[in-house]
């Protein structure tokens, strides 16, 4: 998408956030042009650039996160000429667990600690010069700080509040240097969880045209469609539309 930092972010999309984390990663050769992916990391539980609201104050308890992920991937674009960024085709499966505190500024309750937890599974194809194709499907709970379960950790109940959803998206390549991208995210918490307090969806849909006039420069429009609906029934919904540029040194 066109904001990238935040793309499909409450729409199916867990983990597209920059938090302080310290990751290894390493690339194995498995067999012609394959490759087996592994990469873990110990992250912020609770990074101060995202604070999901909840119906209280949440602090880090001072142990990281624990993130961890596996990607099997075939020949990379270089070796067949694509068009397309991508792999030929890539499967991962990724998780997450770690503790936050929450807190009532008011002294209502006693402090008490909330587990997140989260597993994923994506996969990538792409056909062809042209044409490419992505997804990936969560399960977890009280994903707020890795832009999930609608930015949501914690319910009225205290309940960490648990969610699922995804996302897919099509690409298609005009030139090598113009191409457009259309796609749908949602992520639905669990109506239990949210006690009649909070949001039950929200989902996206986009449509857009990037172009790289050259290595260092990117021009782009997108058009989105999101539509949010809460736990007492109420909905909301609207359109946009963002320009874009990119200068990059």
């Amino acid at each position: 998408m066109v904001d990238r930092m935040s793309a499909f972010a409450g729409s199916g999309n867990p983990g597209n956030s920059f938090k302080p984390q310290l990751r290894v990663e390493r690339f194995l050769a498995a067999g012609g042009s394959h490759r087996l992916v592994l990469q873990a990391a110990l992250a912020d539980a609770l990074p101060s650039n995202i604070r999901p609201p909840s119906f209280a104050s949440t602090e880090n308890t001072g142990v990281p996160n624990v993130e961890a992920r596996i990607a099997w991937t075939g020949a990379a674009p270089h070796e067949t000429g694509a068009w397309v960024p991508w792999p030929a085709w890539e499967v991962g499966l990724s998780g997450a667990t770690g503790r936050f505190r929450t807190f009532d500024t008011g002294g209502a309750f006693e402090p008490f600690d909330t587990r997140l937890s989260g597993v994923a599974l994506e996969g990538g194809l792409r056909v062809g010069r042209r044409l490419g194709l992505q997804g990936e499907l969560y399960a977890g709970r009280a994903l707020g700080p890795y832009l999930g379960a609608i930015f949501q950790t914690v319910g009225p109940s205290r309940r960490a509040i648990g969610s699922r959803g995804g996302w897919g998206e099509l690409a298609w390549w005009w030139a090598p240097t113009l191409h457009s991208h259309a796609g749908y995210g949602i992520d639905r918490a669990d109506a239990a969880d949210l006690a009649g307090a909070g949001i039950s969806s929200n989902r996206t849909a986009f449509v857009n045209l990037f172009w790289d006039p050259s290595p260092r420069t990117t021009l782009a429009v997108e058009g989105t469609y999101r539509r949010t609906v809460y736990a007492g029934g109420a909905d909301a919904d609207g359109f946009a539309l963002m320009l874009s540029s990119e200068l990059r040194f």
